[in-house]
């Protein structure tokens, strides 16, 4: 991680139970990691066994820095890093068994929320287009203001969208290490989705 630069250092420890996630769903996958900062999902991919992993992110130091992992994690054979915008990527028409979705923060308050969404769910309609048959999306949202039904809501706009039937089979938040206040909803905000396309 750079502590002294970038978003809040790359590493998000909130979905850290979350990487597990892909234990079930990485061995033998073709694996595209969209938003992938400095590689964590990707890096756990290759650890659970996935043949190909293309991690893709806009910022060229974190590209860097998830390099470096990849070398220092002894999976740097597997993995392949783009400077890009996973939109782009997705346009290419490549497909994928498991296709990891985490942006950043796209709505930091209500007034933008609309905007946000439309976005997610740009984003979610080309990764599910792009997933091989049975193929699965984990997807999420730190987007405080975009609650669990917003979000699943629009993953089903997505699908619809998309012109294909998607499974949920799992939805979590953040770790353990970030309990919800009850009195401050504000801290119930990681959604993360795992899809399976049927």
């Amino acid at each position: 991680v750079d502590p002294l630069a970038g978003q809040k250092t790359g590493l998000f420890l909130d979905q850290r139970v979350n990487w597990t996630l892909l234990a079930q769903h990485a061995p033998g996958a073709r694996v595209l990691d969209g938003h992938c900062y400095v590689g964590a999902w990707s890096l756990h991919a290759a650890q659970y066994g996935a043949r190909e992993i293309v991690g893709v992110d806009t910022s060229r130091p974190a590209i860097e820095l998830a390099r470096a992992n990849a070398e220092r994690n002894g999976v740097a054979d597997r993995c392949s890093f783009l400077a890009a915008d996973i939109q782009e990527v997705l346009a290419r028409g490549e497909s994928y068994d498991v296709v990891v979705i985490d942006p950043p923060a796209l709505a930091k308050g209500r007034a933008p929320i609309v905007k946000a969404l439309g976005l997610y769910q740009a984003i979610n309609r080309d990764a599910i287009k792009a997933l091989n048959p049975g193929g699965i999306l984990i997807t999420s949202s730190c987007s405080q203001p975009v609650d669990d039904a917003t979000f699943l809501d629009m993953l089903k706009r997505a699908s619809i969208a998309a012109e294909r039937r998607v499974q949920l089979l799992d939805f979590r938040g953040a770790g353990p290490d970030h309990p919800v206040l009850l009195t401050m909803p504000e801290t119930r905000y990681l959604k993360c989705a795992v899809l399976r396309l049927i």
